[in-house]
């Protein structure tokens, strides 16, 4: 079974870095980085947050070999997803062009009222 430490090592040397390199990035004694990696030392919140940060992954993955697709990669595509169906959708182009040039109020007023039209159209379906 994989632990904490055996994934410290796998990142850290696929990195190319050397305990002291991990260690000097993520402001621990190299030495700590050893007993990490040898499952002699299981690291503190903050510690793992460093390690996780300067080998560029995440605390859940170093916790548990188990990853959700980063914030940004969900953001992205997320974007991309919005932008195909602004191509296949003349009619939310037209709207989401329109929808930029209002202010905070009336965007709201535009939001009220679609989820009123959305009620009515639920009220004639019952």
């Amino acid at each position: 079974m994989s632990s904490i430490g055996s994934r410290v090592k796998e990142l850290r040397v696929k990195k190319g870095l050397t305990q002291a390199q991990l260690g000097s990035l993520s402001g621990i004694h190299p030495t700590n980085i050893g007993r990490i990696e040898n499952k002699d030392a299981v690291p503190q919140a903050d510690i793992l947050y460093l390690i996780a940060k300067n080998l560029n992954t995440s605390v859940e993955w170093l916790l548990t070999g188990v990853s959700s697709p980063p914030c940004h990669e969900l953001l992205l595509e997320a974007a991309l997803t919005f932008e195909k169906s602004l191509q296949t959708d003349p009619l939310l182009g037209e709207f989401y062009k329109l929808y930029q040039n209002l202010n905070d109020n009336e965007k709201h007023e535009v939001i009220r009222f679609v989820k009123f039209i959305l009620y009515q159209k639920d009220m004639q379906t019952n």
